[in-house]
């Protein structure tokens, strides 16, 4: 295996089945091989989740390996590392590798330690472990021998199909191998089927066996010089083999029937078996002559024996001979029988005679423990009932006090909400004047340090910003065949792009907005403070493009406003110069009147519009909204109005704002928001960027797909529902407030046909 790369481990792995497609997965790095030797993996080398990415092949390499199987891999620094964001860091491997450069790690190159007891083959579980992993195919087992000193046994090989699940991991059987395994120092067992190595762990070098999360994995070379051999052989690995010793030696077995423990005696060494292996075996097979018979073939051998004329002759012999004492044993095995039969009933019957009379016993001991309770409850019942009626009499006693209380305090509180309706009229009145007062101040201290400035040649004046308006922008057209069409495509690529960026919103919210937007020159978002007036049309202005276009301005109304020149600026009598608006606006209306009508569409959005009576400060628009090709008239200066330029107006409900007056309500629809029903449940922003392109849309096209299909402006109806046509679904707008005309209910919005 070979990686052009300077940053490469060699490692050796186990699969992580829990993620993996056809070609890709993971790999569970334990160990790593350097130039001084195999050492267990630090977790700092593979951060983010400590595995190793497969890019290619990974079902090829692990669907005909064992589930616990160990591969040999050559990793290098995965492409794109270190990562570019937090978010994928924490995901991404930093080491990466594909099919080519893994392989299966060679038998006993690094092998599996696992905890068990020592072996003791003569049991049927004295060959059995447990583990919380699934086990190797080859594997040490780690366990106390007789004398109580820890040892090594090994290698030892998984048994066929005895993995059964235990508890929260597996336990499973193995047995020594039957073929010969390893060469050079296993020498030892390659000539001894089912028998393995006993190494004193003392003696074995630390650099030999390393520990991992996973376990002990022997990884060096082994004292074998010092190791014992161990036979593994079951009962049926040692019957198995005095079968085939006996079958090929010389004797006529149905002649030794009586002397089957001889034959076991006389078994042949055989194999170049060591002396001390070969006494243990012949010791086991003398205990084991009751299971010779069991051997293959020995069984049709006795059948055989006893239907001859000898056999049956030597049975009658011997039966003749012992007739009275079989007949007496007969005897006494059925009375014994018998007797045995009787005592197990009487036995049965007294236990059962038993068992019911404690039975009786509980149950007239728990019927007497219900007869005290029933007692102690009558009891409780009489005083409860004393109780009951002697608050019952309380509490009518004190709801007749309680009446007269609650009257004479409603009669109170209907004289203090008079009295607070007429302070609160009283407030409202000199709060005006106050106001009206003010601005008339305002108004004189400006003019006359605009003169002062001037005649003393000092000179301050607050600039606008500039405004950036990209004009190389092009636009996109809806899909579809008709208007209908155009106008559906054109909401749901909206709504696609806001859903993307975690925003909730539905079509039919987005075509009452833009509705509202295409028909009117401005629209009011009315709600209670943070109900996401503010956030909603920066969301649709991002999402038209209008921000990086330069087509966006973001007003903040100051209180105390009272002329349009707060919002476009002034002609400065001394200098002879227009002073344009601190936000920008002048210079938009400017730039606008320069691009062509498809390239108009711009929002301007007023906060908290109604600080000031917004009929004071927006003047010089009121008018614009009753012609088509309307002229702002600012001081000395004619502007035209931009066909695309909208304005929206975010307002508040509490007594520190303005009331909206019969003429503007009558200019601009009001949407109401609230914490529950509101544009934050439509457009709910989110800190994060923006991953898809804005939707630049041209003027015409919006207003084409959303305008008004006739010349009417649209009228105020006594409705409190927005009825969208076209099976859009209604939406709810204003509701009547203290600062709204209790005449004027909702607007009805006209969508084109």
């Amino acid at each position: 295996m070979s990686l052009d790369n300077n940053d490469k481990k060699t490692l050796y792995c186990l699969a992580d089945h829990a993620s993996f497609n056809d070609e890709r997965g993971m790999l569970i790095p334990i160990l790593e091989k350097t130039f001084e030797g195999i050492s267990s993996v630090e977790a700092d080398s593979f951060p983010n989740n400590g595995r190793i990415h497969v890019t290619k092949g990974y079902s090829r390499m692990i669907d005909s390996q064992a589930p616990s199987a160990i591969f040999k891999v050559e990793a290098g620094v995965s492409y794109g590392w270190p990562p570019d964001d937090d978010d994928h860091y924490n995901k991404k491997s930093k080491f990466s590798t594909y099919d080519k450069l893994i392989e299966r790690a060679k038998p006993l190159e690094v092998t599996k330690i696992l905890p068990s007891t020592y072996p003791n083959p003569e049991k049927s579980s004295g060959l059995m472990c447990e583990s919380k992993f699934y086990p190797p195919e080859i594997f040490f087992i780690e366990a106390t021998n007789n004398a109580g000193i820890e040892v090594l046994i090994g290698p030892v090989s998984l048994a066929s199909d005895s993995v059964e699940n235990f508890g929260s991991g597996y336990r499973f059987s193995y047995n020594g191998f039957d073929k010969p395994v390893g060469g050079g120092d296993w020498a030892k067992i390659m000539q001894v089927p089912h028998s393995s190595l006993e190494f004193e762990k003392s003696l074995i070098s630390e650099f030999s066996i390393v520990e991992t999360e996973f376990g002990g994995y022997v990884v060096g070379p082994l004292p074998h010089l010092s190791a014992i051999l161990v036979d593994l052989s079951t009962n049926e690995n040692l019957l198995n083999w005095a079968h085939k010793q006996i079958r090929s030696s010389d004797r006529e077995l149905p002649h030794k029937i009586a002397l089957l423990k001889d034959v076991a005696q006389n078994v042949a060494l055989s194999e170049n078996l060591p002396d001390n292996i070969y006494q243990i075996r012949k010791e086991r097979l003398t205990h084991l002559h009751e299971s010779l018979a069991k051997m293959e073939g020995f069984n049709q051998v006795v059948i055989d024996f006893l239907s001859s004329d000898e056999g049956s002759k030597k049975i009658a012999n011997y039966v003749q001979a012992n007739r009275d004492s079989l007949l007496d044993a007969y005897a006494v095995e059925q009375k014994s029988s018998k007797e045995a039969e009787i005592e197990d009933q009487l036995k049965e019957e007294r236990r059962k005679l038993n068992t019911s009379i404690q039975e009786l016993v509980s149950d007239e001991q728990e019927l007497q423990l219900k007869i005290e309770d029933l007692q102690k409850l009558e009891t409780s019942v009489e005083q409860a009932d004393l109780e009951k009626i002697r608050e019952q009499r309380n509490i009518t006693l004190d709801y007749v006090e309680l009446q007269g209380a609650k009257k004479q305090l409603e009669l109170e509180v209907e004289a203090l909400e008079k009295r607070k309706v007429e302070t609160e009229d009283l407030m409202q009145a000199v709060q005006r004047n106050i106001n009206r007062s003010q601005q008339d101040h305002q108004l004189n201290l400006i003019e006359l340090k605009n003169h002062l400035d001037v005649l003393s040649g000092y000179s301050e004046v607050e600039t606008s910003p500039q405004v950036n308006i990209d004009e190389s922008a092009k636009f996109i057209t809806p899909r579809g065949n008709d208007k209908r069409e155009k106008r559906q495509n054109l909401v749901e690529a909206i709504y696609d792009l806001l859903s993307a960026e975690g925003r909730l919103i539905s079509s039919d919210q987005i075509t009452i907005f833009l509705t509202a937007i295409a028909q009117n020159l401005i629209v009011t978002l009315a709600g209670n403070p943070g109900s996401g007036k503010t956030s909603s049309v920066q969301s649709l202005a991002k999402a038209f493009g209008l921000h990086m276009n330069g087509k966006y301005i973001d007003i903040q109304v100051q209180r105390g406003w009272n002329s349009d020149k707060e919002l476009l600026g002034f002609h400065n009598k001394l200098t002879r110069n227009y002073e344009p608006d601190k936000f920008g606006l002048y210079q938009l209306l400017v730039d606008l009147n320069r691009l062509p009508v498809e390239q108009q569409l711009a929002f301007v959005l007023l906060d908290e519009a109604n600080l000031s009576p917004i009929e004071h400060y927006w003047a010089g628009f009121m008018g614009a909204t009753d012609s088509v090709n309307a002229q702002l008239k600012l001081d000395q200066i004619n502007l035209q109005l931009p066909k695309g330029l909208r304005f929206i107006a975010t307002v508040n409900y509490d007594r520190t704002t303005e009331q909206l007056s019969h003429r503007f309500l009558d200019r601009s629809p009001v949407i109401y928001l609230d914490e529950h029903e509101d544009l934050t449940d439509i457009l709910e922003l989110r800190p994060q960027e923006s991953v898809n392109d804005p939707l630049l849309y041209s003027c015409d096209t919006v207003i084409d797909l959303f305008g008004r299909t006739t010349g009417d402006r649209p009228r105020f109806l006594d409705l409190r529902k927005v009825c969208i046509l076209n099976s859009y679904k209604p939406l709810s707008v204003v509701r009547p407030q203290s600062n709204f005309s209790p005449l004027i209910d909702a607007y009805t919005i006209q969508t084109p046909g």
